[in-house]
């Protein structure tokens, strides 16, 4: 039947009931009560049957009967919602429902939020009753159908939120929350049927919504330590007695709360490489940005070099290169339970140094403990510093660079040899094996303790990363490099004594001792290998 037959069905079904009623019912009665929802079911359950808005598109007012029989109002009439749409056909367009005359305590919380504010101040676009939990089709928030039930709600409030457009035209800041949601550990956990894991209302709330600027907000600064504390309470009784929550109590807003450090919505677990608080990132990333920064370490009296002199550091270089087993800040400070290092409560004070130390390093004596983590330099330090690292880059160039180009040189008037077919003249055998076999493995001890060291000082460098690319770790670096120290130093003591107890050794010692020579013996040797000799 279309859906003029279905108005002209109507409309003679009205009208025989309207002259039943004339002759025998009292004239000021209704036309027709709708007392029961098939008779609304009649027009409304037509998929097709709409009407035309003030703007000419089409309004659908199609009722899913399944859908209202299955929802949570299924015991409910119509007109205990639409309480003004008692006659039929109606004289005029029912009036907006109001969910307040059965929800009294949510619609007013709901009115307090800045959802309700920007509802009911005339914002076309504010959230009603009906745009988070749908209209006939409603479930009880503990039913997964619900579209308001945990595992729901990304979903609905991303409908929003889930738009950059819709954010940015009301100023919202986050700019893409719904998304940075799903990626997130709440949002795994709830996903795998873990129904405490929080969702969007357990943070914001689902009917007073207010904005992190209101102090009455759950996600306002001051209160999202106690939010968070909601599920996780043992953290938060750890973190509210720490020199942080204190600090954030007494008004210090530059003091962290859990979002700082963790993040908001993107929230992952502490053993995701791409987690702030992860053993390779809470340093580096995390508690750099508030210690590193002079304004804030000016304010509250923090000596600006904490974190550069843990980053020159061992335990700062070892995690620079990715170690994740090395100390980081919260290794020795703790992670929420930080207090200042004179507190006795401090796992950094005086007298617990030596059992935080201890967890990595067994048997940890005071006088183990007692030696800096922190080591800062005087302005005299640093310059000498600086002088013997200007000496020492002068002796690589010189020292290094010349054996290189003296090498080139023997390379080069070898393949000339080659070339000229002068190689079947008489040659003399520098290096019998033995030495041959010493200086392969100096050689090699050495290259590879120079490469493996310089690995842990310059952790950005481009082939440092490759070399982690293809799976070296700090365990690896550190147990190679002193494999390498361990052989360097054996075979320097093996040359040693070679150079004194052998009849071999005691010759090359002595032409190895500076004499007047050395100088012409250098220049004849370069002009020959030139071939200017």
């Amino acid at each position: 039947m279309g859906k003029t037959g279905r108005v002209l069905s109507v409309s003679v079904a009205a009208f025989v009931a309207s002259v039943v009623l004339l002759l025998f019912g009292p004239l000021q009665q209704p036309l027709v009560h709708a007392q029961e929802n098939q008779e609304c079911l009649a027009c409304h359950g037509a998929p097709d049957f709409s009407v035309k808005g003030k703007n000419g598109k089409e309004i659908s007012l199609y009722v899913n009967a399944k859908q209202l029989a299955n929802s949570i109002h299924a015991g409910f009439s119509c007109t205990d919602c639409h309480s003004d749409a008692t006659q039929i056909p109606h004289l005029k367009p029912p009036k907006r429902v109001s969910c307040a005359q059965c929800h009294e305590d949510q619609y007013a919380a709901y009115a307090k939020g800045i959802h309700g504010r920007a509802h009911l101040s005339g914002m076309k676009d504010a959230p009603t009753c009906t745009s988070c939990h749908g209209t006939h089709n409603i479930e009880a928030p503990d039913n997964p159908a619900s579209t308001v039930s945990k595992i729901n709600q990304p979903k609905t409030c991303a409908k929003c939120h889930g738009d950059p457009k819709f954010n940015r035209k009301h100023n919202i800041p986050v700019f893409n929350p719904t998304q940075a949601y799903l990626h997130s550990i709440h949002s795994q956990e709830l996903l795998k049927g873990n129904d405490k894991a929080a969702t969007c209302s357990d943070c914001h709330e689902a009917h007073d919504l207010l904005p992190a600027s209101n102090p009455d907000s759950k996600i306002y600064r001051k209160n999202v330590p106690e939010t968070c504390g909601r599920c996780h309470y043992k953290q938060f009784k750890q973190y509210i007695d720490s020199i942080h929550g204190q600090a954030l109590l007494e008004g210090a807003n530059n003091a962290p709360n859990c979002t700082d450090c963790h993040g908001e919505h993107a929230i992952k677990k502490v053993t995701s490489k791409t987690s702030p608080v992860s053993p390779e990132n809470v340093s580096m990333q995390t508690c750099a940005r508030c210690h590193a920064n002079e304004t804030i370490n000016e304010k509250y009296g923090i000596p600006n070099d904490k974190v550069l002199s843990y980053e020159n550091s061992y335990h700062g270089l070892a995690v620079q290169g990715k170690s994740t087993i090395a100390a980081n800040c919260t290794s020795c400070h703790g992670v929420h339970n930080i207090y200042p290092a004179w507190d006795p409560r401090s796992t950094v004070n005086v007298a617990n140094l030596d059992r935080t130390c201890g967890k990595c390093h067994p048997g940890a004596s005071k006088r183990f403990a007692s030696i800096p983590v922190h080591q800062t330099r005087s302005l005299i330090e640093a310059k000498a510093e600086s002088i013997i690292t200007k000496i020492y880059i002068l002796l690589i160039i010189s020292v290094i660079g010349s054996m290189f180009l003296h090498n080139f040189l023997i390379w080069l008037q070898a393949v000339i040899r080659k070339y000229r077919k002068l190689s079947g003249e008489p040659s003399l055998t520098r290096f019998n094996k033995n030495m041959i076999i010493q200086h392969f493995i100096l050689f090699l001890s050495f290259t590879t303790l120079a490469i493996t060291g310089f690995a842990l000082k310059f952790p950005d460098a481009f082939w440092v990363k490759m070399l982690h690319s293809i799976g070296m770790t700090e365990i690896i670096r550190k147990t190679i490099h002193h494999t390498a120290g361990t052989i360097l130093i054996a075979a320097s003591i093996y040359h040693f004594f070679w150079l004194f107890l052998t009849r071999r050794g005691r010759v090359e010692l002595r032409y190895m001792l500076p004499v007047a020579k050395d100088v012409s013996d250098a220049v004849h040797s370069v002009e020959f290998y030139l071939g200017l000799k």
